[in-house]
């Protein structure tokens, strides 16, 4: 399981978008029923996402009439056992998907990408296709700028890659 939260929402919007973007499941939790949230709330719906709402807030008129077709309302303290029970994310068994969202090329490494195992396992030496057809090998990985030899569904990962140039990507 991985947790992502936007460090500044006001300030880099895009921020979060990237975030529900990649997330199997969202949390609103708020202290006021503001444009934000309800920006939050369209998106969640929009991209057809499974969302956790606290009941200190929850107005069920509101989410009644958001229409959300997959929704839970749990209090904060069992806020995790509605998480840990979703368990979206499987156990890495099934073909390899990783969204990347950066790759830049770094000197002495070569071509590095940054993402999201989204489900699968990528491991060192594996060989991955991009969306345009091109194979690319991977020559090492790291998680949270530790050396790893294998990552699975909702790691954050850093691929060093051969036969792909960043602008590639």
């Amino acid at each position: 399981m991985t947790a992502l939260a936007p460090t500044s929402v006001e300030d880099k919007f895009y921020a979060v978008t990237e975030i529900l973007t990649v997330s199997d499941t969202i949390i609103l939790s708020t202290d006021s029923l503001d444009r934000l949230f309800g920006e939050l709330l369209i998106a969640s719906k929009l991209l057809d996402k499974k969302v956790l709402f606290t009941d200190d807030n929850a107005d069920s008129e509101l989410i009644k009439n958001a229409k959300l077709s997959n929704y839970e309302i749990c209090g904060k303290e069992r806020l995790l056992d509605g998480i840990l029970k979703e368990n979206a994310k499987g156990d890495g068994s099934g073909e390899c998907r990783i969204d990347l969202d950066k790759a830049f090329n770094v000197k002495g490494i070569g071509t590095v990408a940054l993402g999201i195992v989204m489900n699968g396992t990528v491991n060192v030496h594996d060989e991955l296709w991009h969306s345009s057809g091109k194979k690319a090998l991977v020559r090492s990985l790291q998680s949270q700028d530790v050396d790893v030899k294998s990552a699975g569904p909702g790691t954050r990962i850093g691929i060093g890659l051969k036969n792909m140039d960043s602008d590639e990507i």
